[in-house]
């Protein structure tokens, strides 16, 4: 285990503590520009081994997970096409059967690609989608045996999340 390891005499560490607190996690904080000072702990804000640094709250804290596990199986409709969903908030218990929606709706993008061809894009308010065997047909001209998309959550307040591109078998 890491932490249990032997250091050097005077090498640098960092205590995680509960004074750790994130800056802001508040969408109104995302573009303004904020002034921190940090440095030793103890030290008066005004001391000179404090270091000052200015930026701006980006989006990075607030953007959706990229989903896991993608699939896709044949139906008399098309590809039904599924996925789960991760979380940034409450999503630790293992008492539950799906991780909590930490955004106000759930939406998704589902992009469709032949190599570096954008095939289709399909969207959602579930983690799944339907791709239709019309859809399918036009697209590709015959049917599949292998999907190669990519899966992204949105979020109201900042946008697409990370996203997941993998090739998936059709079962």
């Amino acid at each position: 285990m890491a932490a249990s390891r032997t250091l050097a005499a005077r090498a640098r560490v960092i205590v995680i503590d509960g004074g750790l607190v994130p800056l802001d996690s508040d969408v109104s904080a995302l573009g303004k520009s904020w002034i921190w000072r940090v440095g030793p702990p103890g030290a008066d804000v005004s001391d000179l081994q404090m270091a000052e640094v200015q930026t701006a709250a980006g989006p990075a804290a607030l953007l959706p997970l990229a989903p896991v596990r993608p699939k896709a199986r044949r139906t008399a409709l098309g590809l039904a096409i599924s996925w789960i969903r991760q979380t940034r908030y409450g999503g630790d218990s293992w008492d539950v059967a799906d991780v909590p929606l930490a955004e106000a709706s759930e939406r998704y993008s589902v992009t469709l690609h032949s190599g570096a061809v954008q095939k289709r894009m399909l969207s959602s308010n579930a983690p799944e989608a339907l791709y239709a065997i019309a859809d399918e047909l036009t697209d590709f001209g015959v049917a599949q045996t292998v999907l190669d998309i990519t899966v992204a959550q949105i979020s109201e307040a900042a946008g697409p999340g990370a996203a997941v591109r993998q090739l998936i078998p059709i079962l």
